[in-house]
């Protein structure tokens, strides 16, 4: 995983699919990206943030849920989120059904007040990164996507509002682009 900010609406939403991923795990079930959506939006339905996380941008949530996994060596939650098409982790995992029994052996309850620490610590950080009103945001994308235009799949226009969240979180606006891009399938982009 490349280094990236982790930002308050990474923050927020990785505290809201964590508990749908452990339950996930103990069941040794597997979920698509719009069923842990959706399953996140029926425990909290007045989350704004969670009603509007669509699969596009999902991927930086759970790399969330992996910075805080993968430094302590546990098994890859995020390997229970799997493609429609062929019932497979989006992320390449050497032996994704070995990740997966690895998931659903874990003692994650024991884990789970350090995870939510670690989201305090990230809030903490968060909190002394330079944010910026929604005007300026806004006047960020729009200078970033005029410049680099020629480049950009036509459909990173349906991601406008993530975006803006995105550099008014605290996100550099090229990682919020790369982001976005990186996740965007061929028949979409």
């Amino acid at each position: 995983m490349t280094q990236r900010n982790i930002t308050p609406v990474d923050i927020e939403i990785a505290e809201l699919l964590y508990p749908v991923l452990v339950e996930a795990a103990r069941g040794g079930e597997k979920l698509t990206c719009l069923q842990l959506i959706d399953r996140a939006k029926l425990r909290h339905p007045d989350n704004v943030a969670i009603q509007k996380q669509v699969p596009v941008g999902l991927g930086r949530r759970l790399a969330t849920v992996r910075a805080f996994t993968a430094p302590l060596g546990y098994p890859d939650l995020t390997c229970l989120v799997v493609q429609l098409r062929t019932n497979l982790p989006a992320d390449v995992f050497p032996n994704p059904e070995a990740e997966q029994a690895k998931v659903a052996a874990f003692d994650w309850k024991n884990v789970e007040p350090a995870f939510f620490l670690q989201l305090g610590e990230w809030r903490k950080a968060n909190e002394r990164k330079a944010k910026c009103d929604r005007g300026t945001a806004v006047q960020i994308v729009w200078d970033y996507y005029s410049a680099n235009r020629v480049r950009m799949p036509s459909a990173i226009k349906q991601f406008r509002e993530l975006l803006i969240e995105e550099v008014m979180g605290g996100e550099d606006v090229e990682q919020a682009f790369a982001a976005i891009v990186s996740e965007l399938t061929p028949e979409v982009a």
